[in-house]
């Protein structure tokens, strides 16, 4: 089978004054189809560099990223934003719901953005709903809804294009520990039975020893715990 996504040699620097800051450096990382991959690290370490890469919103100084068999690198922001809507999913710590749009609406909007009709999107979006339990907060907007079911919406959101890669940011970090992990665990369900690949960005040790594999960036390399 082949990688989903394949970084190569990735590495991003930035100038401060006349000194080179090295972020990440030559880093090497593959994902397959329902494999969840965990990136740990210390703030400031460059988890989130290393995903925003990954995930086609910045590019790298040097080196290759391969999403879906195509080398992202050096393409056009035209490309990139096209690959986004069409191949990835995303969350975040705090979820970025839409707050004057229903729970419903959330998940509708992007499968709209991508030009399915609102009929079609609406329908989607009800099973997705249904699927991680909240059939009965559909019509909620996001302030009447818990930061748990929130964080709910948020994760169909992120599937309602069946991307192929799924990038999470901390996606558990604002939520308590019984929530952290009921979602957490709905999570992998979902990335598992759709066979997604993912990679999670996480301090909680206790989420990344239940990930398939897991990496840790230390003064900028890339280490498999």
């Amino acid at each position: 089978m082949s990688n989903i996504l394949e970084l190569v040699n990735v590495s991003k620097s930035y100038m401060q004054g006349s000194n080179q800051l090295d972020i990440i450096r030559n880093i090497n990382l593959s994902l397959r189809a329902g494999e969840l991959v965990g990136l740990v690290g210390p703030s400031g370490s460059g988890k989130s560099s290393l995903l925003h890469i990954a995930g086609l919103l910045d590019e790298p100084t040097s080196g290759d990223v391969w999403l879906m068999g195509d080398n992202y690198s050096k393409a056009s922001e035209v490309k990139r934003t096209k690959a986004r809507n069409k191949h990835l999913g995303f969350i975040y710590q705090f979820h970025h719901l839409l707050a004057d749009f229903t729970a419903l609406e959330n998940v509708m909007m992007p499968q709209m953005i991508a030009g399915i009709s609102k009929k079609v999107a609406k329908i989607k979006a009800c099973q997705l709903l249904e699927s991680v339990g909240l059939a009965s907060r559909i019509n909620h907007l996001p302030g009447e809804l818990s930061g748990g079911e929130q964080q709910r919406v948020a994760i169909v959101r992120a599937l309602a294009n069946d991307p192929k890669l799924l990038l999470a940011d901390e996606p558990t970090g604002n939520l308590d520990q019984n929530s952290c992990d009921v979602i957490f665990d709905l999570l992998v369900n979902q990335v598992k039975s759709k066979n997604i690949a993912s990679l999670i960005v996480t301090h909680n040790m206790e989420i990344a020893q239940k990930i398939d594999s897991c990496y840790v960036i230390k003064d900028g390399d890339l280490q498999k715990l």
